[in-house]
């Protein structure tokens, strides 16, 4: 009794404070799997009344396994009489639900109550055919006759099981609205999970006063009244009603009914939790996520308990938040050519891209769990400064060593091997070399040769070559080198050590960082950007660390003269931008509420980027200080 009382003194709580919100986050994949694996624990507890055995009832983890080992091993027991009972009313109701009352649909003001009439037949045939007596069928046999009068509910021990009247609130809660939610999909009406809790509460309780236990919903009971098509209150007067006068007057009249009748009608009333089953497949199809809940929720719901699988599936549906976050998708956006209108480019065949302006939406908010992940897929998806950057930097390092090493050996001295071409643009020369080498040695003592590169506008750039080199004997005739054009001569001062090792290198690979290879083309395709508009129209919220990866990926941009655009900001983002210190360093002139606005603008100021000529000489100071790029809108 004081359990009732203090479960159903939270709930009302529970609901006085309007926290039935609390389902918002248990998805229809939880729903469906969780009542269809109740639905499985009901059934199995009518499997023996069907049968006509008797074994012992299990509770706890693995209770299904348990039941049905039982079960399989009274096996032998069966008595036939209870199972054709069953068999015979399962398939009187089925024929009529399924095929009478929906012929007569619309021709009859109500349903034909079958299941009331298997009652009453079961009840009769049981009686006059003695079948307790003769088949030894099980039957219901005495029903108490008298309600037991108010008391004043017992409060002893209450520190002791406090804590479990709040795991009862909250099992009590997640059965009801589960079971009220189909029960509101199949009839169309909308649940008030708040007032399903006052009313949960109310009926907790005040039936502690009446010496009850904790009550929730019970599936079939539910499940029988919605598949008569009861649609109000009424019919719980009705069945009120019934039931005192059942107990005060008519009990007698039921003794003889036989268990595997009432098992047989509540196990056809779970057919629509059986159908959902076939929902996975639906969730399978719809979202993989989905279908995880789902499956981690029924499977632990029938193998468990259900109590450990309404814990374990609300804790997979939250987990689920956190990788669909991780999981977030974003695409470059295009214009179609027929109208302006926004799509995602190529995904659509006519889209296009504005030229030097990319556009970037991402479908997700953008907060702590997805915030670098949202930096990341704008860098691949429009153009990554870091890369542009990384190669200043490492042009400036080729260009260190190239002035050293052309301080080495002498131009006076030299033979002329003509011949070599390299990807079938450059002339390469072989230098004439004395031969006398002895005065042209490296440091190490190894004689070496010069490699001149005559480019088209007549200059010529020169490496060294150690003579000792297979690949380039000065006796050898004139050979072509088919190589990457990452290692295109006219761009890098490469030594023909360099060259004849090619083959043995990742071509997608640095050798130096064991990064991605940033080749003179990339560069120049980023360089072509001159613009990036960043399309916030899907997201909804943004924190603190959203806020500071948005003005971080502005600066970065900065560095390489990119312009960043931020459009289709909501009010609350835009406050919380506001408060983080992002205006401050993204200037409003930056912010549109459109994107074909901040496309328009894009345009007028358009930048003339800098020239593919001097990409070796583009250092990292000089970035910093925007002196390759000019306004001209």
């Amino acid at each position: 009794m004081g359990i009732a009382f203090f479960t159903g003194v939270i709930l009302l709580v529970m609901g006085f404070l309007k926290l039935g919100f609390i389902t918002a986050y248990l998805s229809d994949s939880f729903f469906s799997a969780f009542t269809s694996g109740a639905g499985v624990h009901i059934a199995t507890s009518q499997i023996p009344a069907i049968l006509g055995l008797k074994v012992q009832r299990f509770g706890g983890v693995f209770k299904i396994v348990k039941t049905y080992g039982a079960i399989f091993g009274a096996i032998s027991g069966v008595n036939i009489a209870s199972l054709i009972i069953a068999l015979l009313s399962a398939a009187a109701i089925l024929f009529v639900k399924d095929y009478v009352n929906e012929k007569l649909k619309g021709k009859i003001p109500i349903p034909i109550p079958i299941e009331l009439f298997v009652v009453i037949v079961a009840t009769l045939v049981s009686y006059f055919a003695g079948l307790a007596e003769q088949f030894n069928v099980d039957i219901v046999s005495s029903i108490p006759d008298t309600i037991p009068p108010p008391v004043m509910p017992v409060f002893d021990g209450v520190e002791t099981y406090i804590v479990d009247c709040f795991v009862l609130a909250i099992l009590i809660f997640a059965n009801t609205i589960a079971m009220a939610k189909i029960c509101a999909k199949r009839h169309n009406y909308e649940v008030d999970d708040s007032q399903e809790l006052i009313a949960y509460g109310m009926c907790n309780f005040l039936s502690s006063f009446l010496r009850c236990f904790p009550s929730a919903v019970a599936p079939p009971r539910s499940m029988v009244a919605s598949t008569m098509n009861t649609k109000t209150t009424v019919c719980g007067v009705f069945s009120t009603a019934l039931l005192i006068l059942l107990i005060l007057v008519m009990s007698t009249l039921f003794e003889p009914l036989p268990k595997s009748a009432l098992a047989a009608i509540i196990v056809v009333s779970l057919k629509g939790l059986f159908i959902q089953l076939k929902d996975c497949a639906k969730f399978w199809k719809v979202n993989k996520i989905d279908f995880v809940i789902w499956f981690f929720t029924l499977v632990s719901v029938v193998f468990l308990d259900i109590d450990f699988g309404l814990g374990i599936g609300v804790i997979v549906s939250l987990i689920t938040v956190v990788f669909q976050a991780q999981f977030a998708r974003g695409y470059r956006v295009g214009r179609t050519m027929k109208d302006v209108t926004l799509v995602e480019h190529k995904r659509y065949t006519d889209s296009t891209e504005v030229s030097g302006v990319k556009i970037y939406k991402f479908h997700s908010n953008l907060f702590f769990a997805n915030a670098e992940i949202f930096r990341m897929a704008l860098y691949r998806a429009t153009v990554n400064p870091r890369k542009i950057l990384k190669f200043v930097k490492k042009q400036e390092r080729a260009n260190k060593k190239n002035k050293k090493g052309s301080n080495i050996g002498s131009d006076d001295h030299h033979i002329e091997i003509p011949g070599i071409t390299v990807n079938g643009k450059e002339q390469c020369d072989l230098t004439k070399i004395n031969s006398n080498t002895a005065g042209n040695t490296n440091p190490n003592g190894k004689e070496f040769m010069r490699l001149e590169s005559k480019s088209s506008n007549g200059s010529t750039r020169s490496s060294i070559a150690g003579t000792d080199n297979p690949a380039f004997n000065k006796d050898d005739a004139p050979a072509t080198l088919d190589i990457p054009q990452e290692y295109n001569l006219y761009r890098r001062n490469m030594s023909v050590a360099t060259i004849t090792t090619i083959g043995s290198i990742d071509e997608g690979v640095d050798p130096e960082d064991g990064q991605e290879v940033v080749t003179d083309e990339k560069i120049r395709r980023m360089r072509r950007i001159h613009h990036v508009i960043i399309d916030f129209s899907t997201v909804n919220y943004m924190d603190i660390s959203g806020a500071n990866v948005v003005s971080h990926i502005f600066k970065e941009y900065g560095h390489v003269n990119i312009k960043v655009f931020l459009t289709n900001i909501s009010y609350d983002v835009r406050e919380t931008m506001k408060h983080a210190g992002v205006f401050d360093t993204i200037p409003q002139d930056n912010i549109f509420v459109d994107v074909l606005d901040a496309i328009a603008v894009a345009k007028l100021e358009a930048v003339v980027p800098i020239p593919e000529e001097g990409l070796e000489d583009f250092t990292y100071e000089e970035a910093a200080e925007d002196k390759y790029v000019t306004n001209i809108g």
